[in-house]
Order: C-alpha cells, then sequence, then structure tokens
C-alpha cells in the first residue's frame, strides 16, 4: 500500500476523527460535504480537489494546506495552534472583550468557542506584535 493519496489522508481524518469522538456524519457536515462525496475521497474513489482539501482542512482543524499536502505531497497534517484560556480569569477577560455575556458563552458549540478563542488569541498576539514593532521604530 502506498504511503500517499488516499490512504495515507484516510488513517490522518481517522485519528483526528477518533480523538475528537466524532463521526464520519459530523465530520462531512463541518467541511460542506456529503458522506458519500467525502467517503470517496477517502478512499480515493474521487480525486482530491483544493476546494475539497480547504474544506476537510477547516472540518478537521488542520492549518490550511494540510489535506492537500497529506494526499498528495506524503505530508501529515498540521493542527491549527489552539490554546483555550489557562484559566477563568483569561477567559472572563477574553468575554468581556468582545461583549460576550459568559451565560450565553455556555450554549455556544464548544467547535465555535475553539474558533473563537483561537481568532481572539491570534488577534492578540497581532496587537502584541505592533505594539512592541511600534515601541522598537
Amino acid at each position: 500500500m502506498s504511503d500517499t493519496g488516499p490512504p495515507n489522508l484516510d488513517q490522518a481524518m481517522n485519528e483526528q476523527r477518533l480523538q475528537e469522538d466524532a463521526d464520519w456524519k459530523e465530520i462531512a457536515a463541518r467541511a460542506g460535504l456529503s458522506e458519500y462525496h467525502l467517503q470517496r475521497i477517502r478512499s480515493g474513489k474521487t480525486a482530491l480537489t483544493e476546494r475539497a482539501a480547504a474544506k476537510i482542512d477547516k472540518a478537521m482543524k488542520w492549518k490550511p494546506g494540510s489535506a492537500w499536502a497529506t494526499y498528495y505531497e506524503n505530508g501529515s497534517p498540521t493542527p491549527l495552534r489552539f490554546d483555550p484560556p489557562q484559566h477563568a480569569d483569561a477567559e472572563a477577560a477574553m468575554l468581556d472583550e468582545l461583549g460576550i455575556n459568559p451565560r450565553n458563552w455556555r450554549r455556544v458549540p464548544q467547535s465555535t468557542r475553539d474558533a473563537i478563542t483561537t481568532a481572539w488569541r491570534v488577534d492578540r498576539e497581532r496587537r502584541a506584535r505592533e505594539t512592541h514593532t511600534q515601541r522598537g521604530a
């Protein structure tokens, strides 16, 4: 069996899916693909397109280009960096800054909370770099 193409992508996707305790229906829904289409990509019956690869990256929480590299270039997927707040104070600060009611926050699906938290952290890091650059100038 080859260590590129569908078997490699299928194995990586299955490992991630099992870590998340998700089923293929959920993965397909997150990717915006039908279960049938996703299964055909995973089995190699349908070639992976750039568009489908981008959708798979998003669904699997991989950095852009990971599915493509895993399928075509014998690469490995790279998970998105996600560092949730380390304690309640950090989360409270984030919610306050974003104007989110903590009671409503608990009702938001985990995948959405993860995405919001990641975006907030990335933006906070960007602002810190810009501040550091301005001070050094």
